[in-house]
Order: C-alpha cells, then structure tokens, then sequence
C-alpha cells in the first residue's frame, strides 16, 4: 500500500510516497521493583509512548530527497510532527533516532538511494494513567 499524504515536520510538509509507518506502543515505568520477600513486582507506569518506523518510497526528485535527509539528520532536541492516522493527523513532538538509506545506483554526476527509513520517538507520553 502506498500512503500518500506525506508527513509534516516542523510545520514544513514533506509530500513524499510512504511505503509503511510502523507503530510501537512502549509502557514506560517511573519505577519498577521486585520485593525481596516474596518476588512480587511493585511499579508504577510513567505512560504509553507511540513510537514509529517510517519507510519511504522512491523519492525521484533529488531536491526533494536531500531537503527531506536535512530535516532528518538536522542536529535539535526535538521536532513537531504531524503523521497520518486513523482519525486524521496525530501530531507530537519527540526526536528522530535513526535515519537510514542505501545507495541504489551511482551513476557519473549523482548517486541515487533508496530505502530510507527513519525512527520517531515521543517526548512525552500520549497516554498516561
């Protein structure tokens, strides 16, 4: 399936092919602790981030590809995203992880690639007890 309402970072649209977006649900803990005695787990959930994969896919317009990498690889704390969802745009702001690709064909002037893919991860939890 090929998603095409692109992504948004940082207010700036980036209206590129969207191979999959893969969602990971952690539970973080504030705490967590086994009682000596009986073995019993005690802990208390900080909340549920939703983390995510992103593959893209081919982005012919070589432009459009390195303002997307700049974003990606843009050395700040944080990022504003907007991402697509069931009921329209999820929007939350956390950090890029891992940004990779692989060049696909080198040719005289310009290289090609292929495969990006990058990780987002929340800053604070969407769900909290």
């Amino acid at each position: 399936m090929k998603f095409t309402q692109g992504i948004r970072i940082d207010g700036t649209l980036f209206d590129v092919p969207l191979l999959s977006i893969k969602r990971n649900f952690d539970v973080l803990d504030k705490y967590a602790e086994r009682n000596e005695e009986d073995g019993d787990l005690l802990r208390e959930v900080a909340g549920v981030y939703a983390n995510y994969t992103l593959a893209f896919g081919t982005i012919n317009d070589d432009d459009t590809y390195e303002m997307l990498i700049n974003k990606l690889t843009e050395p700040i704390a944080f990022h504003d995203f907007e991402i697509p969802t069931t009921k329209g745009i999820f929007e939350f702001k956390g950090y890029i992880s891992q940004v990779s690709d692989e060049i696909s064909k080198i040719m005289e002037d310009t290289a090609k690639f292929k495969g990006l893919t990058c990780k987002f991860t929340m800053k604070e939890p969407f769900r909290t007890p």
